[in-house]
């Protein structure tokens, strides 16, 4: 690598070692909020009350309906609470009325998560696989030259 310019070995540093840890790093911290967020929370049924619409206008104005669902739960209280879904999507348009299992932290309970739903785990997981797949990749690279 002593035969690069000093700008690349740089660059090549920088692409294939820093950016991959912060993704790595980042993938950790998701998997670390899941996990909290699954240890403090409960398994309840809550009733769809309510579809918000979120409109996305992507590339050429083509136009994506994204449904947000809101749930009313009991709480261990017994009184009735309401909150959103902390995501939404393009196949979450339940039917007003139905029922579905939700997990919800009492302590913060404004937002909710479909039970099942595991898209922070697979996000998470895609960076720190991903991440330190190039970072070894580039460690390798980096000390080999």
């Amino acid at each position: 690598m002593s035969d690069l310019p000093a700008w690349l070995q740089l660059l090549i540093y920088v692409c294939f070692v820093i950016l991959p840890a912060i993704i790595m790093l980042a993938g950790c911290g998701m998997l670390a909020r899941v996990w909290r967020f699954r240890q403090a929370c409960e398994t309840v049924t809550g009733t769809v009350v309510e579809i918000i619409t979120h409109r996305h206008f992507g590339s050429g104005r083509a136009e994506t309906l994204y449904y947000q669902p809101s749930f009313e739960f009991s709480a261990p209280d017994g009184s009735t609470l309401r909150a959103l879904a902390a995501s939404c999507g393009v196949n979450m348009q339940y039917p007003i009325g139905s029922t579905r299992e939700i997990l919800v932290n009492f302590n913060a309970p404004k937002e909710v998560q479909l039970d099942g739903c595991r898209s922070g785990i697979i996000t998470g997981a895609a960076c720190v696989l991903i991440g330190g797949g190039i970072l070894a990749l580039g460690l390798y690279f980096v000390i080999s030259w």
